[in-house]
């Protein structure tokens, strides 16, 4: 499993790329994903494989980014708890909610956040 999870993250950088590049030349051996794709990678990374040991040091919520296309004005932000065995009905592939979220910042949100950092200080004196 850790080899898969390498792979989609490794993918998910190439796709991050290809998302902020403004150059095309890229473009011509990868395909943008759909939001289906990141929806997959949000599903393997974030809800299917969870495992006891990795629960215990990360953030039990996992955060959604609204897609700029719907108005975000008085609507309350997405969120879930993670131990939940899936997603709501309303964030499936076929959920009223599904096209309202933004997967590809989603996915690249919660990397951040459920990443683990270590940070060194040294005092010079």
């Amino acid at each position: 499993m850790a080899d898969t999870r390498r792979s989609i993250l490794q993918t998910i950088r190439d796709q991050a790329k290809l998302l902020h590049s403004s150059s095309t030349h890229q473009q011509t051996y990868l395909q943008v994903w759909r939001p289906q794709q990141w929806w997959e990678s949000f599903q393997f990374l974030f809800i299917n494989h969870l495992t006891a040991a990795d629960s215990a040091h990360h953030d039990d919520l996992l955060f959604f980014v609204k897609s700029p296309s719907y108005p975000t004005v008085n609507s309350p932000p997405f969120f879930v708890r993670r131990k939940a065995k899936q997603l709501p009905e309303e964030l499936q592939l076929s959920g009223s909610q599904f096209s309202h979220v933004d997967w590809a910042q989603t996915v690249l949100l919660n990397i951040v956040l459920q990443s683990q950092y270590q940070l060194t200080v040294v005092a010079c004196g």
